[in-house]
């Protein structure tokens, strides 16, 4: 009778264990953490993260901006960073777009992008004309999307047979209007020069 007793007791003692076992498999392996669910959607997820009009590929490290009148411009990286509101990048490729056709290829080191209101900064920046009707070059271009609106620093421009040094390039796109507010310095050049 005594052995039977401990048999019992064993036998309890297995099932609840194993019972225990069971719900500590459930709640760590089938439920996990807040944290890593996100991360994991994240990484697997095909489908972009829509922020308004701000898309934003995770997958291909891709952002684009696109108003009512079509794409305005999209970059490309393979360093991205988000913190809070803002998005850095490093080594940009991209587009700037008119009327939703790519106008320009864009180029730079380093950039952010602010997700709330779409504006965007670009440092160390190369903008090459897609038919081969120039380039610009500047220390950095500021892209303000609520006032369609595009400022380069230390700007130098080229087409053709033009040279155009300037401290600063403003672009309207809304009005189609260019302007460099500050002094500029126009050199013509001829097919002998440079």
């Amino acid at each position: 009778m005594l052995r039977m007793s401990n048999d019992w007791k064993t036998l309890l003692w297995f099932y609840l264990s194993l019972s225990l076992l069971v719900v500590l498999i459930l709640i760590f392996w089938i439920k996990a953490p807040e944290g890593s669910k996100t991360f994991q959607t994240a990484l697997v997820s095909p489908s972009p993260i829509n922020q308004g009009s701000l898309v934003i590929q995770l997958e291909k490290a891709e952002i684009s901006r696109v108003s009512d009148s079509g794409k305005e411009w999209e970059i490309h990286t393979d360093d991205l960073s988000k913190d809070g509101e803002n998005i850095y990048l490093n080594g940009v490729q991209g587009f700037l777009y008119q009327g939703n056709q790519p106008q320009y290829q864009v180029q730079a080191k380093k950039g952010q992008v602010d997700i709330e209101n779409s504006d965007a900064r670009l440092e160390d920046i190369n903008l090459i004309k897609i038919d081969g009707g120039g380039s610009i070059v500047g220390e950095s271009l500021t892209w303000l999307s609520n006032e369609q609106f595009m400022r380069i620093e230390n700007v130098l421009v080229e087409r053709k047979n033009v040279l155009i040094e300037s401290k600063k390039l403003w672009y309207d796109l809304s009005r189609g209007i260019l302007a460099f507010p500050e002094e500029v310095i126009i050199t013509l050049k001829s097919e002998g020069n440079l």
